[in-house]
């Protein structure tokens, strides 16, 4: 079955999807439109996720934000493991933030980062974490039951 909807796109947003997708091959807007649905869900997915997260907030910032940036992890200290501050350019730094615990916890920081002034960009690269078993050396090891593999 095939839905078919309208999308309303600003003219601007409309010639640079065309843009992009002609420099990508696509012969139809339609085939792209439904491409860039799909990677929305897959890359977003994470934020319905009702298990525990794991992986990665990426940021692009203003280099004069980074200090306002590290006290907003800081405040955030129950889902934040460590995170990399890469200076890009004179003006322009990406931070690595690498995150673990509760989905809503790690939805909070994301809005927070999103929202802080010099903050240009956030994406997630996110995993939702199966079932906890036991814990083994920090990270958590899951078993499988009796007689259904090693161990």
């Amino acid at each position: 079955m095939v839905v078919k909807t309208g999308v309303a796109l600003p003219d601007k947003l409309y010639e640079e999807l065309a843009r992009v997708a002609r420099s990508l091959g696509y012969t139809s807007l339609s085939q792209a439109v439904r491409d860039a649905v799909q990677l929305f869900i897959t890359l977003n997915r994470w934020a319905s996720s009702p298990l525990p997260l794991a992986g990665v907030l990426q940021a692009v910032a203003d280099r004069g934000s980074v200090e306002r940036v590290a006290a907003r992890l800081a405040a955030h200290h129950e889902v934040v493991t460590g995170y990399m501050v890469i200076p890009l350019d004179r003006d322009k730094a990406m931070l690595l933030v690498i995150v673990r615990g509760e989905p809503d916890e790690i939805k909070k920081l994301f809005r927070d980062l999103s929202r802080l002034r010099g903050v240009d960009a956030v994406t997630a690269s996110l995993l939702p974490l199966p079932e906890t078993g036991r814990q083994h050396r920090g990270y958590t090891a899951t078993r499988p039951p009796a007689g259904q593999g090693p161990g």
